[in-house]
């Protein structure tokens, strides 16, 4: 089992940019991809933070992902857009996605961007959380990246983990986040148990023959599947929301759905709503508050922490990497270290270690 430190995140944002920038990557990109990455495992999330640059450098090396271009909509109506990103970093076709649905969605009340053959995107919680800090509601899905989820009744891999997020402004500065994989885990949290060198629970993967698999080797030699979430019982739930996702984020966005020929790259929608045009915003937010308090107040199961909203637990994580640092595991920071080294890049001293 890997031990943990912790690493200033205004430092270890800086290695971070200096690798990418290290191979050609243009500075203010560089800058923005390196700043998601730190941020994804500030707020609790290292299955899609530091750990993927290595693998963000095989992906530049090998043209699958390369800095965004400027584009035009392919297509273009008062409400509604559709982007060809080209294989671009999937991080900034994202973050300018959303915020131009959010500029259509102040003038139209609703409006959709749809983007396709965008290459690795990160964390989907980011991006709706950027049509709530406007003022609108925002919901971003996504098909893309490997077919490691079985559908449910089977063992077999046929779909992406089809993520979705969806945000909606508490007041001026909070924000509620539901940011979530169809499947019960992300691929990147296999990633981290293999580095980590610690199974997987019981129930997230499965076998052909519909055994439970812990083994996360097995998942990434392509052995096992992912259940989609819900499990060996509830699954059908999150298998229907995997198909919702295959709509929305592969159809309409051009991508394609799931099938045997290859998508063109990930496709995602990012949908953003006026809340202005409903209600007012201090009534909006009158209405969340009261909503959070009904459900905070909720008496915990013995032997379980208080009730938190969706979004919350990541938002205390990011307080306490303020404070004391980003944490990583040793096998991470070690992952990142031959990184740098390759690229010629000095890794930013640790702050502190523990278990």
């Amino acid at each position: 089992m890997s031990e943990e430190l912790r690493v200033a995140p205004a430092a270890l944002q800086q290695c971070v940019r200096e690798i990418f920038a290290s191979v050609g990557i243009p500075a203010e990109q560089a800058e923005q991809v390196a700043a998601h990455l730190v941020e994804a495992d500030m707020v609790g999330h290292p299955s899609h933070g530091v750990h993927r640059v290595p693998w963000y450098l095989e992906q530049i090396a090998s043209g699958q992902m390369r800095p965004f271009p400027e584009i035009q909509a392919e297509r273009a109506l008062p409400s509604s857009e559709i982007w060809d990103a080209a294989r671009g970093f999937g991080i900034i076709a994202a973050g300018r996605a959303m915020r131009r649905a959010v500029a259509l969605a102040q003038e139209r009340t609703l409006a959709l961007v749809a983007v396709r053959d965008a290459s690795h995107s990160g964390r989907l919680g980011a991006y709706s959380a950027l049509a709530a800090q406007a003022g609108c509601l925002g919901l971003m899905v996504l098909n893309g990246g490997s077919r490691f989820v079985a559908p449910f009744g089977s063992g077999e891999r046929r779909l992406p983990p089809n993520p979705l997020s969806f945000s909606a402004p508490i007041d001026e500065r909070q924000v509620m986040t539901i940011d979530m994989s169809t499947s019960t885990a992300a691929g990147g949290k296999a990633q981290v148990a293999v580095l980590e060198e610690r199974p997987l629970p019981p129930g997230f993967m499965v076998d052909e023959a519909g055994e439970d698999a812990t083994d996360a080797d097995r998942f990434l030699r392509g052995e096992v599947a992912m259940r989609p979430l819900g499990g060996a019982l509830m699954g059908h739930k999150g298998f229907g929301l995997a198909m919702m996702v295959e709509v929305l984020a592969g159809a309409l966005s051009g991508a394609g759905v799931s099938q045997h020929d290859e998508r063109r790259g990930n496709g995602f929608s990012c949908l953003a709503i006026r809340i202005g045009s409903f209600l007012p915003l201090a009534e909006f937010y009158a209405e969340m508050r009261a909503l959070l308090a009904w459900v905070k107040d909720a008496p915990p199961i013995p032997g379980q922490p208080a009730v938190r909203y969706p979004g919350e637990p990541e938002e205390e994580a990011r307080r306490e990497a303020l404070q004391l640092g980003v944490p990583l595991s040793t096998a991470i920071w070690e992952r990142l270290g031959h990184c740098a080294a390759s690229c010629g890049v000095a890794l930013p001293a640790a702050l502190a270690s523990g278990s």
